[in-house]
């Protein structure tokens, strides 16, 4: 609880806050409120944090000598448990991908640190830590991931009492903008990349292309999952990025082939040892998949516009469901995004569509590219300069203005 009262000698606001043992302390303030009410809101936070501090500190003197040496080892392990039993969203377990991503990051920090009880984590070694990685070439993203990942397990760890309190509250983060950008495939590069593809790849990637699932979504897709009724698949909560169930419209055409291709032997006959009942098999290496089959079709991998990967497809569907006519509210709902902000993201616009649809304002439709000057050229300017104008809007009555009376007039009038 925090205030400011104006001081009346000098004009400046006496700012005052509530201390940690209830008693009003007052201060000199500056000419403005707002920044007087601002800083006895300072005070009162730092104290409290120095209070904080202080009862940890107490606890952590009293605690007995197996809290304060806990191994770290022992503590991430019951970590992971308890984020493969229930750390997700909901309650819900972790998933195998997350998981794997958990176990890496101990491991690097085990190594980077060499961490053996908790209380060897410190706040300048993780920042140091995490500035050589993004010199040795690693993004911003990357290190942030990192140490985002410790400073979590931290924060769990002071609730379970296994920390006094958690020594990264201060990590900041780096920048997470990307080092190159996606963009999305042209239809005439995507005849090209289906044409040359093996019939059980081309399958995969007109899947991708007309649903725009991600690659788990693709890699976690069964025979069951196939809805005729409604004409679409069935995504299962423990595969979406939301952690939700979805269902993805799928074309006629395009489902009944899935389902032959499935019933036929699936991925079975194409790779060794495919997940059981796999719908499609997606490799975990898609942008090595990917590349060879675009080197093979002539498609550039790099251009100006961005880089081509198997998440490209998820732009490519988006861009052209846009294209296709779907509103704003469509395109978000088919992609499943949480915001139309995220699905602006995957949109992008090609060059010939943009220079189609100037190509359709009025003023070009009737232009004479032969035309050496604005004299005797039909160009769409000069037809829109001899339009004619629309006439002006006339009245449906006409008003009849009677003179007035003079007021000497009524005087005589009335007298007579």
């Amino acid at each position: 609880m925090a205030g400011a009262s104006k001081k009346p000698r000098n004009g400046k606001f006496r700012g005052w806050y509530r201390s940690r043992t209830g008693i009003i302390k007052f201060f000199t303030g500056s000419e403005s409120r707002k920044e007087t009410i601002q800083a006895a809101k300072v005070l009162e936070d730092k104290e409290y944090l120095e209070w904080q501090t202080l009862v940890h500190e107490r606890k952590f003197r009293e605690a007995p000598d197996e809290i304060k040496d806990r191994p770290f080892g022992a503590v991430a392990a019951e970590y992971k448990e308890w984020g493969a039993a229930q750390g997700g969203r909901g309650g819900r377990p972790w998933s195998k991908s997350h998981l794997k991503h958990v176990r890496y990051t101990f491991d690097f920090w085990q190594e980077s640190l060499n961490l053996k009880t908790l209380n060897d984590i410190h706040l300048a070694d993780v920042e140091r830590v995490l500035r050589e990685k993004i010199a040795s070439g690693s993004t911003g993203k990357t290190a942030s991931g990192l140490g985002f990942q410790l400073k979590t397990f931290c924060r769990w760890a002071v609730k379970r009492n296994y920390l006094v309190s958690n020594p990264l509250r201060e990590l900041g983060r780096f920048t997470t903008a990307p080092a190159y950008i996606r963009r999305a495939l042209t239809p005439a590069e995507v005849g090209r990349l289906l044409a040359v593809a093996p019939p059980h790849r081309r399958l995969l990637y007109e899947t991708a292309l007309v649903t725009g699932l991600r690659a788990n979504e693709l890699r976690s897709l069964r025979l069951h999952h196939i809805d005729l009724k409604r004409g679409g698949l069935r995504i299962e909560a423990e595969t979406t990025k939301s952690k939700r169930p979805a269902f993805q419209p799928v074309p006629a055409a395009i489902l009944a082939r899935l389902k032959a291709f499935a019933e036929s032997g699936g991925p079975g006959k194409h790779y060794k040892n495919p997940p059981e009942g796999a719908l499609l098999f997606v490799t975990l290496h898609t942008e090595r998949m990917l590349k060879k089959d675009l080197t093979t079709a002539g498609v550039p991998l790099k251009t100006v516009d961005g880089k081509l990967d198997f998440h490209s497809l998820r732009h490519t569907f988006v861009s052209l469901i846009i294209e296709a006519g779907a509103s704003a509210t469509e395109a978000k709902e088919l992609a499943r995004h949480a915001s139309l902000s995220m699905t602006s993201i995957y949109s992008h616009a090609r060059v010939e569509r943009l220079a189609e649809v100037v190509g359709n304002l009025p003023f070009c439709q009737n232009s004479d590219a032969n035309c050496d000057g604005p004299k005797g050229c039909g160009t769409g300017f000069q037809d829109l300069s001899r339009r004619p104008r629309a006439p002006k809007a006339r009245a449906l009555t006409k008003l009849r203005h009677t003179p007035r009376e003079s007021n000497l007039e009524t005087l005589t009038r009335n007298r007579r």
